[in-house]
């Protein structure tokens, strides 16, 4: 998917913004299911058709909260990188974050 979005001519900073921000929710939503809170009251509060809230959750369900957080941590390193934190190209520090979260 990223490969395709590039050739389409999206930014890998701005992808990467997207997928910060989704993750950043996917461990909020995590940790309160965690809290023992119902997936019900947190379906409410998500900004997004109670239908797509409710396949967000159930996927959030499914996946640890420890690799969230080490996925958190890859984008945030991805983002000092992607400023001048490393001499790669920006596409291919883009997808060794990529295969880091999906190893």
């Amino acid at each position: 998917m990223f490969l395709h979005l590039r050739a389409q001519g999206e930014r890998v900073e701005s992808l990467a913004y997207w997928m910060t921000r989704r993750i950043r929710e996917a461990l909020g939503v995590a940790r309160r299911l965690e809290r023992g809170e119902p997936a019900g009251a947190i379906r409410g509060e998500l900004r997004m058709p109670p239908k797509a809230a409710a396949a967000f959750i159930a996927d959030v369900g499914r996946t640890d909260t420890r690799a969230l957080a080490h996925a958190l941590t890859t984008l945030a390193d991805l983002e000092l990188d992607l400023h001048g934190g490393s001499a790669l190209d920006e596409d291919t520090l883009a997808l060794r974050a990529i295969r880091s979260i999906t190893a």
